[in-house]
């Protein structure tokens, strides 16, 4: 069973909030330079006790959640912090508090941010051996709500003594789909915030990490009443350009399969047993 609180007051800051906010103009200045669109890359984000905390107590995929991401190719998420160690719902109470979510406003240049304390396809997400992100754009406006657009994921990687052949780079393609342009390597306690809109693609490509070793994020979605110049106003599903590019029926049967999976998972993982589920994308 999870702990029951977490002392804020012995933990103190989280975040080193001083460094953040003297340097945020600097910040400001490489996240819209970033190329192939606009993003930032901060290493050691969260105070190193902290994160050695959350990486250790980050949950491990069960035998059937293993299972179900290789039928998938994809990796496993959930929301359901509250099952888990305090230090998560610490952390993204955290990430969803005014001062940081003025500290990303201010990086951003996106006003009324507001993070998705649900935490809808976000909070655990999780890779295994073979598991990948397919290339995607996210979907563009909240699943409960379609007058707030998504327009900011902020990720925290947990992954201790991660190893560069393993894969998994975070891949950020030009705004064609064409070519990856950047790659981010996922290491122990590196922030990645990221611009959301139509045109911003990204994943990673299949793990090749031992069988007992996992791919660990934290992940935190933020919303504006406002889409990003670059985003549809009518509400979409994640974006898939390669199999646009290949033709709409293979579009389509995608699709289809990947709903079809998901029943079936729903049916063998109930919810009452699973914290976490995998997206058909």
């Amino acid at each position: 069973m999870a702990d029951a609180s977490v002392d804020m007051a012995a933990l103190g800051e989280l975040i080193d909030y001083p460094t953040l906010e003297a340097h945020a103009a600097e910040f400001r200045s490489k996240y819209d330079e970033a190329l192939p669109w606009r993003h930032l890359v901060i290493d050691n984000i969260l105070r190193t006790d902290v994160a050695l905390r959350a990486a250790t107590a980050f949950p491990p995929l069960d035998k059937l959640e293993s299972i179900l991401a290789r039928l998938f190719e994809a990796r496993v998420y959930g929301g359901r912090i509250d099952h888990q160690d305090a230090i998560f719902t610490t952390i993204f109470s955290e990430l969803h508090g005014t001062r940081f979510t003025t500290w990303v406003e201010n990086v951003t240049g996106i006003d009324g941010l507001v993070g998705d304390s649900l935490l809808i396809g976000a909070g655990f997400h999780q890779g295994g051996r073979g598991s990948r992100l397919p290339l995607h754009a996210d979907h563009n406006t909240h699943p409960q709500d379609s007058t707030r657009y998504r327009r900011v994921n902020v990720l925290i990687y947990l992954n201790q003594t991660w190893q560069a052949g393993w894969g998994g780079d975070l891949e950020l393609w030009d705004r064609q789909a064409n070519s990856c342009q950047k790659r981010i390597e996922p290491t122990f306690n590196r922030c990645v915030i990221l611009e959301v809109d139509d045109t911003s693609f990204h994943g990673y490509a299949a793990l090749r990490i031992p069988r007992n070793r996992t791919r660990n994020t934290l992940a935190a979605y933020y919303y504006a009443d406002a889409p990003a110049p670059g985003q549809a106003a009518e509400p979409h599903p994640t974006l898939l350009p390669g199999l646009r590019k290949k033709s709409w029926i293979s579009y389509v049967s995608y699709r289809a399969r990947r709903a079809l999976l998901w029943r079936i998972a729903k049916i063998i993982m109930p919810l009452a047993q699973g914290r976490r589920g995998i997206p058909p994308r």
